[in-house]
């Protein structure tokens, strides 16, 4: 058993340990479609978990990477036709 990750490192050890590759892909994509999510730091644990032979580092990078491209090809289309509109309608008005 590898001993717990520190400090910030420990809120995704759960979620690693039970979804591995999928919370990894999960995070990225939705950080990377335009929501705020950790996607550095359960990228950090997840390279400490393939350090500890816990997941594969070329799997983890492939699906980092699959997401990110992903993420990033839903967010556009949704930024470029919404875009402004959609910030006056739903966003936050400063006052």
């Amino acid at each position: 058993m590898a001993p717990p990750l520190p400090g910030p490192l420990a809120h995704p050890a759960p979620l690693l340990s039970h979804y591995g590759y999928w919370a990894v892909g999960a995070v990225i994509l939705v950080e990377d479609f335009g929501f705020r999510a950790p996607s550095e730091t359960i990228l950090i644990a997840a390279g400490i978990y393939a350090g500890a032979e816990r997941l594969s580092i070329v799997a983890v990078a492939s699906i980092a990477f699959a997401a990110a491209v992903i993420g990033d090809n839903i967010g556009y289309p949704i930024g470029h036709t919404g875009g402004r509109a959609f910030v006056h309608r739903w966003g936050r008005t400063s006052s």
